[in-house]
């Protein structure tokens, strides 16, 4: 016994597999506007981080007395962000 059915033809004449992947571009591309937001809003947030780290660092740099807090801030910005991979 077989499930797939998609060699067969629909009322109209066209193959199944044609008409389901027709079905499947349409609602990929009714998400398109949902996925370009999600991604802006990814890139947002992350450079909300970015500058909340950046700033941190820079009260830290102000105030040098500990040194290894401010190691750890730089390898965090770097892991985390590459933020100085054009340095």
């Amino acid at each position: 016994m077989t499930d797939n059915f998609d060699a067969c033809r629909d009322l109209n004449g066209r193959r199944l597999r044609h008409a389901n992947a027709d079905k499947r571009l349409a609602e990929w591309a009714a998400a398109a506007k949902e996925r370009e937001l999600e991604k802006i809003a990814a890139k947002q947030i992350r450079e909300e981080e970015k500058q909340a780290l950046r700033e941190a660092l820079n009260q830290v740099r102000s105030s040098v007395d500990d040194f290894t807090t401010l190691v750890a801030l730089y390898l965090k910005l770097y892991v985390d962000f590459n933020v100085f991979g054009g340095w």
